[in-house]
């Protein structure tokens, strides 16, 4: 009996230091990939408040010795943020917050319905995925300028004369109008994870509102809406984050009000105006630019976070 209970409690010590062991290694490995990913964020912050003479003082290392905010009137007023914000948010977030929805509407009907032509259109949605944007970027610009419906517009004018296509160029229309038709920025993405989530959606919740007497739209809003809510958190902060860092189709798109990816990519030119004043630092400005342009989708996230991490797993979403 002695022996038993000698080999029970060795057993349980030994399990016990494995844990322990393995939680030491999980919880130096997290607070390292930590310090990573916040060290860049840290450093621009660090940059941002302090005086030039604290970045050639070999003794100012983390706290600086003098702080100050004039970087980031500089950084306002370089960025003409206000302006740049509203575009931001009028051009892009509601081009992403339309896609994650009309997405959704796409992703439903291809993963629960079965009609001629789906399999063609899966794969389409496959290759909007794995064809770069850019590989497509002239003939889209060429349906901005030229608007048309099924070349309808160009026929009449080849056989009239008569150019009835519209340009939307430099207007928000030229990034809504894709994502309210779900091929906007990464639709084909957004679409597949939708898609993966339905598949997985027992059918019987439908099956039950149809035969309470719930229409495709009054299931399509009262049950499907309510359920994908984890999928939806996932799609809307990919989204959203795409959306906001997007620089390459604004700058093609629009002649002027450009949103804030696109002000940054250009800091250089437009600092240069500013470059005579005092207390005028490159480097420090552009780190105070970086910390305004992060501060509101990184608040976003964090709102979001809980959420989303959870989504990730009931998604199933890697990499």
């Amino acid at each position: 009996m002695t022996n038993e209970l000698t080999r029970l409690n060795n057993y349980k010590a030994k399990k016990t230091l494995t844990v322990i062991i393995t939680n030491l290694f999980r919880y130096i490995f997290l607070i390292a990939y930590s310090y990573v990913l916040i060290y860049p964020i840290i450093f621009l912050i660090i940059r941002s408040i302090e005086l030039g003479i604290d970045v050639y003082d070999p003794t100012v290392q983390w706290i600086p010795k003098h702080f100050t905010s004039i970087h980031y009137r500089f950084a306002f007023r370089i960025l003409d943020y206000g302006k740049s914000f509203l575009s931001t948010v009028l051009n892009m977030l509601i081009a992403g917050l339309v896609e994650v929805f009309t997405c959704l509407i796409a992703a439903y009907g291809l993963a629960r319905y079965n009609f001629k032509g789906k399999k063609l259109i899966v794969g389409l949605v496959i290759l909007m995925i794995l064809i770069p944007s850019n590989m497509t970027i002239i003939p889209n610009y060429m349906n901005m300028k030229n608007l048309d419906l099924f070349g309808i517009l160009g026929l009449l004018n080849k056989v009239t004369g008569i150019d009835l296509r519209v340009s939307i160029l430099d207007t928000p229309f030229a990034f809504w109008l894709p994502s309210l038709l779900g091929v906007g920025l990464r639709g084909g993405l957004f679409i597949y994870i939708y898609m993966q989530f339905f598949k997985g959606l027992p059918k019987e919740l439908e099956e039950a509102a149809w035969i309470d007497g719930a229409g495709l739209y009054r299931t399509l809003f009262s049950i499907i809406f309510p359920t994908a809510s984890v999928s939806i958190v996932t799609v809307s902060l990919l989204s959203m984050v795409w959306h906001w860092n997007e620089y390459y189709l604004p700058q093609l798109y629009l002649a002027d009000d450009f949103p804030l990816s696109v002000v940054l990519a250009n800091y250089m030119n437009r600092a240069m105006v500013f470059g005579g004043e005092p207390g005028f630092e490159v480097r420090l400005i552009q780190a105070a630019s970086c910390v305004l342009i992060i501060i509101p989708i990184l608040i976003f996230y964090m709102i979001m976070q809980r959420k989303f991490i959870s989504s990730i797993a009931l998604t199933g979403i890697v990499g």
